[in-house]
């Protein structure tokens, strides 16, 4: 008799767990994955926050977080990961009664991009292990991983060409009496605007920056046409990199800068563009939408971007820069009427150690071949 009682009691014990869990299993439970470290760069690292809260009596011995994340992003303990074309997670959480757990996950960015986590899938079981339960989060967290820095030794040689010619170019008035601000001295500037009361209080060469009616603008032109199939993820992310560090020189220096590409931004679903523009807010504007850039899908030739006409007007009255590893005939005879109208306007060809800059179609453009090493490539 006692063991049929002792039976019963296990049984209904059984059963009431059962039902408590299936009914307040998820009574409670919340549960997040957060980046830290956001933006960050191509390179360098980054942090995922995972948190998980039972504001409940019951515990949960066994909880499994779930979600999905680009494979690029590299975890430092690969730990609960499996990769294919995405990196799953599967991490385990043993949560008690009104317990809060934080757990964080450090990852290297391997490549620029933006990356999103839209959902998290919670799994448990009861008591007994006689069954699991199944719910999905929906979640709001990305992450931009901004293109690394350019070589600033070599970005310097066109910088500064450019900056030259902006300022003997420049229909500016400035206005005497409105300061805009203080700079560091560069070696285009004039003595004339040096503030010498600055210079003294620091120790080093200060200008003052004045405001004016009108500057002269530049325009990149960022194209994600290759001449070499089996390099062209390298070079065509050199030119995003070069694109990225032009933008924050030009503006940092009071030059408002904008850019145009033929890759698709990931947002947008159409070609990339950013008009000119000032400001902080504008080089993080002008990062992220290089961070969403793809080329992985069938792009528009440049050329006939350029042709169509409304890329013109996007770009009128700016001094430019073509950022290209592709030099085919119809793309430089493009470019060629650009520059007749902005004499001064540059290419720049990331290529590889062995290939020729050659632009004989182009001759009112300065050019510059960029050299990316193999160990790039």
């Amino acid at each position: 008799m006692e063991l049929i009682l002792m039976a019963l009691g296990a049984c209904f014990l059984y059963v009431l767990q059962r039902v408590l869990y299936e009914r307040f299993w998820k009574k409670g439970l919340t549960a997040d994955a957060a980046f830290q470290g956001n933006p960050a760069v191509c390179g360098g690292e980054a942090y995922l926050l995972e948190t998980v809260i039972n504001a409940k009596f019951l515990p949960l011995s066994i909880l499994r977080v779930k979600f999905r994340i680009g494979r690029e992003l590299e975890f430092v303990t690969g730990e609960n990961s499996a990769v294919s074309d995405y990196t799953y997670r599967n991490d385990v959480f043993s949560v008690f009664p009104y317990q809060k757990i934080t757990r964080k996950l450090r990852f290297y960015c391997r490549k620029r991009g933006y990356y999103e986590i839209k959902s998290l899938d919670l799994v448990s079981h009861d008591l007994f292990f006689s069954g699991h339960f199944i719910e999905t989060l929906s979640l709001d967290s990305h992450l931009y991983i901004y293109p690394a820095a350019a070589d600033c030794g070599r970005l310097n040689v066109p910088f500064q060409k450019m900056m030259g010619t902006c300022l003997s170019r420049s229909r500016l008035v400035t206005d005497p009496f409105e300061l805009k601000g203080i700079r560091e001295y560069q070696t285009y500037d004039s003595m004339r605007s040096v503030n010498w009361k600055a210079t003294a209080r620091t120790g080093a060469l200060k200008v003052n920056v004045h405001e004016s009616t009108a500057s002269q603008n530049i325009f990149l032109f960022l194209n994600m046409d290759s001449d070499y199939p089996w390099a062209s993820e390298a070079l065509r992310e050199e030119a995003i990199s070069i694109c990225g560090s032009f933008i924050d020189a030009f503006v940092s220096a009071g030059i408002p800068t904008g850019f145009f590409s033929n890759g698709i931004d990931a947002a947008a679903e159409e070609p990339s563009f950013v008009p000119a523009g000032a400001g902080a807010g504008h080089v993080t504007r002008c990062m992220e939408a290089l961070s969403r850039l793809r080329y992985d899908i069938s792009l528009t030739p440049f050329e006939t971007l350029m042709r169509e006409g409304s890329l013109e007007k996007k770009a009128e009255d700016c001094l430019y820069i073509m950022i290209s590893s592709c030099k085919r005939p119809e793309l430089q005879t493009a470019y060629q009427e650009f520059c007749r109208y902005s004499p001064g306007s540059l290419w720049i060809a990331p290529l590889r150690p062995e290939d020729e800059a050659v632009f004989s179609l182009c001759p009112a453009a300065l050019t510059m071949k960029w050299e990316v090493p193999y160990d790039k490539i």
